[in-house]
């Protein structure tokens, strides 16, 4: 391995390892325990389905006993959150597929392709895209384009960069940002990621969020999935925190659910596992609020989270098949 390559390594890793806390995103990356029931159901209807971490189990599809809703609107909402992907690749290769955004504000944006099937496979020719502000944490990047090698120097629409591994193209079009292209199972990976780097545009139009909660502006989408698109976020309701999911189906959790409403909407609620409360805003559209850590949310507490959530009643989602 290269000096070059081994401060790219570095840099990428530092910005993990030293990037603020994610906050609103990766705190919707916890998984509820599956419900043997449910993952039952999920083997078989499809015994090759992958299972995506979001907050995502087993998918549990309604029950017999589970009355309908009693309204398929979703009610307009006063304020939907918009964020900005700050910058997009405008040529992509052949079949390329958006499959996951994760966006957060404070932190970073990442967003990945692929080509093939809609399943993620280890194997598949796939696309990383990340926007990184300037902070505290990227001073290893500059450094990386700075003292890169001469055979591993890019200039990218007249910005410096740098290639690590034939597969990571660095460069920095601003000074307040850092962007990354990485491919992998690609050949020719190198010619090719240069390319799309020099494709990328700024982006800055508004974005609206799909789904938020107390203002949450980070958000973590999944398109291809076999279950179809779902969203996810973390936000604070009187001062404690829930996360929160939009989904095309319901998912399925330990023990019987209580049935109640929330939001004027057949909802049920579970109370293993902290805590969850399934509404159902529409046959095709599923709202999930859910306790964090070991404080079980009650389904007072759950219900009022419920109400306070923002919901696109149109979500921007044709990206991920929605």
């Amino acid at each position: 391995m290269s000096d070059t390559e081994s401060l790219i390594r570095d840099a990428l890793r530092m910005r993990a390892d030293q990037a603020p806390p994610p906050g609103p995103v990766l705190a919707a990356l916890r998984r509820p325990r599956k419900s043997r029931t449910s993952f039952l159901l999920v083997l078989a209807a499809a015994a090759t389905a992958a299972v995506v971490a979001v907050v995502a189990t087993a998918v549990g599809r309604p029950t017999a006993e589970s009355p309908p809703a009693t309204s398929v609107e979703i009610p307009i909402e006063p304020t939907i959150p918009t964020v900005s992907l700050g910058f997009s690749p405008t040529w992509l290769p052949e079949g390329f597929t958006e499959r996951q955004r994760l966006v957060d504000p404070a932190t970073y944006t990442r967003r990945t392709w692929e080509q093939g099937e809609s399943t993620a496979k280890a194997t598949n020719p796939s696309l990383e895209f990340t926007v990184q502000p300037a902070n505290e944490s990227t001073g290893a990047m500059a450094d990386a384009i700075a003292n890169a090698l001469e055979a591993y120097r890019v200039t990218v629409n007249g910005a410096p960069g740098v290639v690590s591994g034939a597969t990571t193209v660095l460069w920095q079009p601003e000074p307040e940002v850092y962007l990354s292209v990485t491919l992998r199972n690609i050949p020719d990976a190198r010619t090719t990621a240069v390319r799309i780097a020099e494709s990328v545009r700024p982006d800055p139009g508004p974005v609206r969020l799909p789904v938020s909660l107390g203002g949450s502006r980070g958000i973590q989408a999944h398109g291809g999935l076999p279950e179809g698109w779902q969203a996810s976020t973390t936000g604070v309701h009187d001062g404690v925190t829930y996360n929160v999911l939009l989904s095309r189906r319901p998912y399925g959790f330990e023990g019987s659910p209580t049935m109640t409403t929330a939001r004027g909407l057949t909802a049920r609620y579970y109370a293993a596992d902290g805590g969850h409360l399934v509404v159902e805003l529409r046959p095709d559209v599923h709202l999930q609020v859910s306790g964090i850590g070991v404080r079980a949310a009650g389904l007072a507490e759950l219900t009022a989270a419920a109400e306070a959530v923002v919901v696109d009643p149109e979500p921007d989602l044709a990206w991920a098949g929605g």
